[in-house]
């Protein structure tokens, strides 16, 4: 039977040398292709993705931290300009290591520390409005619809300067979102060294390995983006309504940005194409070793027309629901393609196993 591979030079003489070696019975030449194709594409994507993506991400945090003390004692234009353009850097990053939600990193909850929404605005105005005084314990101790990202997006975005810089518990409350969430990038950031070798060396199929944890969460976020980024605010459960409140950076009119975003942490996966080297080692280097090309460009194709659909949107998602939303139902539809051929095509060929609830991205 026909085999195909990409490897170094290297790795066909070992290949060759392990079957010429092994006992009969031990190992197929086919389980050692899986295995050795699985432990590269999850080593590919931890070095050159994952683990960078991460670093950044606090490097991003501690900036963005440093920019609310900056506005806080020096109370200009440009400064709060500075830290809203800080605060989407920082949630751009943030939306290409969220989807990487898996194994120990999903069991620590960590992600909805950093990363809720909706968040509950009223609790939000009760601590502001209260006497209990605000700090980093004060944060600590409230739930997840209170703080993170989304929560400093609501104080930046939904009251003006002046409005943040004449009410003290507003600062207070800001600089305690931020120092918050600087810590919780920092313990994201210590789980993944932890996590390290689990997640590269877990390549058996089945839902406990690495590769299928993967694919389930490019799925479940794909489907989010449908049902929930885009379909509720075309009114998909209120009859048809349109409600740009749905999206979800809203209030920043951010929310076109953090999909693409998202989608370029899918199409990475696939590609393995992280920038950082000439090699590229992927799901499509995967499925390409077993003799499957024919899935990859209809991947290919699915991805590119989502991010065509993406860059057709020449102002926010926000204006643009409002004012063109056949373009938006355009958008929707080209990730519903991409999905299909995720959660039925790859999962099948690569035999994955889908764990989250059963749903047609409708």
């Amino acid at each position: 039977m026909k085999k195909k591979i990409i490897c170094t030079t290297v790795f066909v003489f070992t290949v060759l040398f392990t079957f010429t070696n092994c006992n009969s019975g031990t190992v197929t030449e086919s389980d050692y292709l899986v295995s050795y194709n699985r432990t590269d594409q999850l080593k590919h994507l931890y070095d050159n993705e994952i683990f960078p993506l991460h670093t950044q991400l606090v490097e991003e945090t501690k900036t963005l931290k440093e920019k609310v003390t900056l506005f806080s004692t020096t109370q200009t234009e440009a400064n709060f300009i500075e830290l809203q353009n800080q605060w989407k850097k920082t949630t751009k990053t943030w939306k290409r290591c969220e989807l990487f939600d898996i194994g120990i990193i999903n069991t620590s909850f960590i992600h909805y520390r950093i990363h809720r929404w909706p968040i509950d605005t009223d609790k939000i105005e009760s601590y502001i409005d209260g006497i209990n005084p605000i700090n980093i314990s004060f944060i600590e101790n409230k739930g997840s619809s209170t703080k993170g990202i989304a929560a400093i997006e609501y104080i930046l975005f939904n009251y003006n300067k002046t409005s943040i810089l004449t009410d003290q518990r507003k600062i207070d409350y800001l600089k305690a979102l931020a120092t918050n969430l600087h810590n919780n990038t920092i313990e994201l950031h210590s789980l993944w060294k932890t996590y390290e070798n689990s997640f590269k060396e877990a390549v058996e199929n089945g839902i406990s390995g690495s590769q299928n944890r993967l694919l389930n969460a490019i799925v479940s976020s794909i489907e989010e983006t449908i049902q929930t980024k885009i379909g509720k605010a075309l009114g998909s459960k209120n009859g048809g309504n349109i409600d740009t409140h749905e999206l979800e950076a809203y209030r920043s009119e951010y929310s076109l940005e953090l999909m693409q975003s998202t989608l370029l942490s899918i199409k990475n996966c696939f590609t393995g194409d992280f920038g950082t080297n000439t090699r590229k080692i992927g799901f499509n280097s995967y499925i390409i070793a077993f003799e499957n090309e024919t899935l990859i460009t209809e991947i290919n194709a699915a991805i590119l027309n989502c991010e065509t659909q993406l860059e057709a949107i020449n102002q926010s998602l926000e204006a643009t629901i409002i004012n063109d939303t056949n373009q938006v139902a355009l958008l929707k539809e080209s990730f519903k393609e991409l999905l299909y051929l995720i959660k039925i095509d790859v999962s099948s060929f690569i035999g994955s196993t889908l764990t989250f609830n059963d749903n047609d991205g409708d």
